[in-house]
């Protein structure tokens, strides 16, 4: 997967437009979860 432009929003930049493209393996990545997958996680 390739992100062109690139717009990454930062406090001290809020729209940095990278200067080059930038790539992700994603067939590579795996799957991570810093918690148990099967947690319900509530949004309030």
């Amino acid at each position: 997967m390739q992100l062109n432009p690139a717009i990454i929003k930062m406090p001290n930049a809020p729209n940095f437009v990278f200067p080059t493209p930038l790539s992700f393996p994603i067939e590579q990545i795996a799957i991570f979860a810093p918690f148990d997958l099967n947690t319900k996680l509530t949004l309030t």
